[in-house]
């Protein structure tokens, strides 16, 4: 599915609402079904609209919007009310639910994750225009979740007094690999059933077979830049090694030296997406994936092509770490991310809350 969009703004000293611009290219245009049973407040799709609009404003030059628990309070009312009669719509009732303001906008939408309608948004010149307008000074955005569709509001406010909102810390880019001591790694790397660790530096590989920290294995793959990448290519139990070198993947199926085994295009390293690996289907060997602006795009395969599984999860690339696993022991890999000391771990490939929380 794709994102749908459309955008109002308000000018100031006036007694209703009226709308600037309306725009449903047809590319995004989507026939919903009927709205299922699990619908919730999406607070992470929420957080990662929020970061991503306010990074949009900072590239801009612009300050930050301070998020108000009042704007917050409409933009959800809305996006439930749009979600129960599956209409995209804006409010009528905007410039009476919203109170203290001299300018008041809205944007809403409906889409597959957060990412997708950020980008929606953001190229659209009317709803570009209200993420980056000069005076608004305040921002409520409200997600709905119905099935594996996405309404959002957007309510931006210029006030007449001052409120009490936040600008939220969304974390540093954490797409960036640099460490003088390598990039720490782990893996099964004689076939005993066991995962002890490693690390990449430079395009060197240092192995342990033990909990010792001594190297048992070093060879030479990839070189300096390179994000390395580990799993379980062939399904034969011993985990070996790979680098992503731009927008290509090379992945080797043995400890050593060498030629790639398997080199194929994958993602837009080059863009920020981070590259991650798993057995997502339980088949007993690991794949690829990507995360891009908040949305896990995994394949089955080690070929290129579109994401197989696509959903929402953690907010990557404002400071969130991603790490993969098998949590419940039932032979298929899991997902999860690191916020600050907190782990969120999921059981399924998708969005939704943590199902296992812990502080470490």
């Amino acid at each position: 599915m794709q994102a749908a969009v459309t955008q109002r703004a308000e000018r100031p000293n006036r007694p209703s609402l009226t709308i600037a611009m309306t725009l449903f290219a047809a590319a995004l245009l989507a026939l919903l079904p009927n709205a299922p049973a699990d619908a919730a407040v999406d607070r992470a799709a929420e957080e990662e609209l929020i970061c991503s609009l306010n990074d949009a404003r900072r590239s801009e030059g612009l300050p930050p919007l301070r998020v108000n628990s009042d704007l917050t309070r409409v933009a959800r009312a809305h996006s439930v009310v749009m979600g129960n009669r599956s209409h995209l719509h804006h409010n009528p009732n905007l410039a009476g639910d919203v109170t203290n303001w001299r300018v008041v906008g809205e944007n809403v939408g409906r889409g597959p994750s957060a990412g997708a309608l950020h980008r929606a948004l953001m190229n659209s010149p009317g709803h570009r225009a209200n993420i980056l307008h000069t005076r608004y000074t305040d921002v409520g955005i409200g997600v709905e979740r119905r099935g594996s569709t996405l309404w959002i509001t957007q309510v931006f406010r210029l006030p007449r007094s001052s409120t009490s909102g936040t600008v939220p810390s969304c974390g540093a880019d954490t797409t960036r690999v640099a460490s003088s001591g390598g990039v720490p790694i782990s893996g099964d790397w004689n076939g005993d059933g066991r995962t002890t660790p490693g690390r990449f530096i430079d395009g060197r590989w240092e192995l342990s077979n033990s909990l010792a920290g001594n190297a048992d294995i070093t060879f030479s793959f990839g070189r300096r830049g390179d994000v390395p990448v580990t799993g379980d290519w062939n399904g034969d139990g011993v985990t070996t090694v790979g680098i992503v070198r731009n927008d290509t993947w090379y992945l080797r199926n043995g400890l050593s030296a060498g030629n790639a085994h398997h080199v194929f295009r994958y993602g837009r390293r080059t863009r920020g997406d981070v590259p991650i690996t798993g057995d997502w289907n339980a088949n007993g060997r690991d794949t690829i994936g990507i995360i891009r602006d908040g949305e896990w795009h995994l394949r089955n395969s080690l070929t290129g092509g579109p994401g197989q599984i696509v959903f929402t999860y953690g907010r990557v690339v404002h400071g969130d770490v991603p790490v993969t696993g098998d949590w419940n022991r039932n032979g298929r890999d899991g997902i999860g991310i690191i916020r600050g000391a907190e782990w969120h771990l999921r059981d399924s490939l998708s969005g939704g809350g943590a199902q296992v929380r812990f502080t470490w």
